[in-house]
């Protein structure tokens, strides 16, 4: 029966999509797009000039984005230069599921979470 219950755990945590990420954040919000070179007049790792998400200053702030606090410093500290922008910026490691802009996908685990649920259910009335 603890196998089981291990095994659920498991599967549980293997389930969890939650990943950190690796962008350039300048000024007012971050470039999460690499584009896999770096600048011969600067040295530093460019990125794109797509899929911007701006930062939040509060948790009620009305504007969709990552709060400015959920944000690390890469280490060592990298700048890096976004393409079309003339600006650079610092790397930095986020995650995604803070971004308030992209729906919940609350689909992707309902299959998980209901076959754990029955295979404990039925370890339950089952007595195991």
């Amino acid at each position: 029966m603890k196998i089981i219950y291990t095994l659920l755990i498991l599967l549980t945590f293997f389930t969890v999509k939650t990943n950190a990420a690796v962008g350039c954040s300048t000024y007012n919000g971050l470039y999460p797009n690499s584009n896999g070179t770096t600048s011969s007049s600067t040295g530093n790792i460019q990125y794109r000039n797509t899929d911007y998400i701006a930062f939040r200053n509060w948790d009620e702030d009305p504007k969709c984005g990552i709060r400015d606090n959920r944000i690390m410093t890469y280490s060592p500290y990298t700048q890096c230069d976004v393409i079309g922008v003339m600006e650079w910026g610092q790397l930095v490691v986020y995650n995604p599921a803070d971004n308030s802009c992209v729906e919940v996908p609350i689909d992707d685990y309902v299959l998980p979470a209901v076959f754990i649920m029955g295979i404990v259910a039925y370890c339950r009335l089952r007595g195991m």
